[in-house]
């Protein structure tokens, strides 16, 4: 409970940081307020469809689905900057994606220099129980036995 509200106060303060610094009209009130009426009933929806015993295609159409309520959820942030603090709405796509893309770039950053200190081997034990991905990797085969042995 705790990550996730430390989690939306952090994206809603760089947000509104940012909608500030190009010239935002409006209140953190306002802008918490708005932000709070569109993400509270996505977040609740995706919370009750990740509580849904599923396994085969239905795993493919849950994920798929909380992914389109996160889309929606980013694009409905985009109108309440716009709303709220009177900006554009090429500089309020900009606000909302600029949380994303610098999160993904830091794991990408940090994932690219783990693997260059440890020299790729982690890699080959995260894989090694996963006999479907090609190239070798997961649990070998049993060998078929030789039709000498058979006699």
């Amino acid at each position: 409970m705790t990550f996730i509200l430390a989690s939306f106060f952090i994206g809603l303060a760089t947000a509104y940081l940012f909608s500030r610094m190009w010239r935002g009209q409006g209140t953190f009130l306002e802008h918490a307020y708005c932000l709070l009426l569109c993400t509270v009933p996505l977040v609740t929806i995706s919370g009750l469809l990740l509580l849904i015993p599923s396994s085969g295609s239905l795993v493919a159409l849950l994920i798929g689905l909380i992914f389109i309520l996160f889309v929606y959820r980013m694009v409905l942030h985009g109108f309440t900057i716009m709303a709220v603090h009177d900006l554009s709405a090429g500089r309020a796509t900009l606000i909302v994606l600029i949380i994303p893309m610098l999160i993904v770039g830091l794991i990408m950053l940090a994932m690219l220099v783990f693997l260059i200190f440890t020299g790729g081997e982690v890699i080959g034990g995260l894989l090694e129980g996963f006999e479907w991905i090609p190239g070798g990797h997961g649990i070998p085969k049993k060998a078929k036995p030789h039709r000498d042995d058979i006699l």
